[in-house]
């Protein structure tokens, strides 16, 4: 009777195998997340960027601005990183909240020089759809005793509208959670008072505009500059159309795909 000669078959521990598996998957995991923070983990900066929409002519205030993180070395050489080359400058057309300044849009220049400020009242329908950061011509509305005719005075041209306040002394500006022509066009439907209107206007024109001021008085209309909203350099009377986009790589527009070195001035 023979041996029946032979190796024995290796038993595979099933529980072992498993565990196995479990630990490549889970360095193979761990390795890519590593990776993955090596990443998007680079150095960051600080951008100060408009915390609301701000209007043409207005000068900036720290509180006008917030802070956003984001990757260093991804804004462009016009881009304005730093608040204090921002803080006390004007704004030459409007800025957007959120977006990225371009040194191009601001100016150390005082666009309010040389002139007096104005508050007059307003209803919707002789508005004009005014909004700040506009240039329009006033008029005011006289009626003739003999005719009965009213009439159509000028009294102002090219004012900027700085400001709009609601019935109740609201302003407009003071929050952003809806369009700003829709916030004056609710301020100035209300009746019950007039909503007031803040220009700026020359000297030698205001004594003619101040007559708007007359408590419930609103005989005052304004015609907006069709397309030229707070775009104008009121030092030397050049206007710029706003629907023109200044270097929207290096700030002011809307992208925000940067380009370049950080650099301030």
């Amino acid at each position: 009777m023979g041996l029946k000669l032979g190796l024995k078959k290796p038993r595979i521990n099933k529980l072992f195998l498993a565990s196995l598996v479990i630990s490549i998957v889970m360095v193979s995991a761990g390795g890519y997340y590593y990776k993955d923070r090596l990443k998007t983990g680079q150095e960051t900066i600080q951008v100060a960027v408009p915390g609301q929409n701000i209007p043409g002519y207005h000068k900036i205030a720290a509180g006008d601005l917030k802070f956003e993180s984001i990757p260093a070395g991804t804004v462009g050489k016009e881009t304005l990183v730093d608040p204090a080359n921002i803080v006390g400058k004007f704004a030459k057309v409007p800025l957007y909240k959120g977006e990225y300044i371009n040194r191009n849009r601001l100016t150390a220049v005082n666009l309010l020089k040389g002139y007096d400020f104005v508050s007059v009242n307003v209803d919707l329908a002789r508005a004009g759809g005014a909004v700040p950061g506009n240039k329009v011509d006033v008029y005011k509305l006289v009626l003739d005793s003999e005719s009965g005719v009213t009439l159509k005075e000028p009294v102002a041209w090219n004012a900027i509208v700085l400001n709009v306040w609601d019935g109740q002394g609201n302003n407009i500006y003071s929050e952003q959670s809806e369009g700003i022509t829709d916030k004056a066009v609710q301020a100035l439907s209300s009746t019950k008072p007039p909503a007031v209107i803040r220009l700026a206007v020359k000297p030698t024109e205001t004594g003619r505009v101040v007559d708007g001021a007359v408590t419930g008085k609103t005989n005052i209309v304004l015609a907006v500059k069709n397309g030229r909203e707070g775009g104008v350099n009121a030092a030397n009377g050049n206007e710029k159309d706003v629907n023109q986009v200044e270097g929207t790589n290096n700030g002011g527009g809307k992208t925000r795909a940067d380009n370049g070195n950080t650099q301030d001035s």
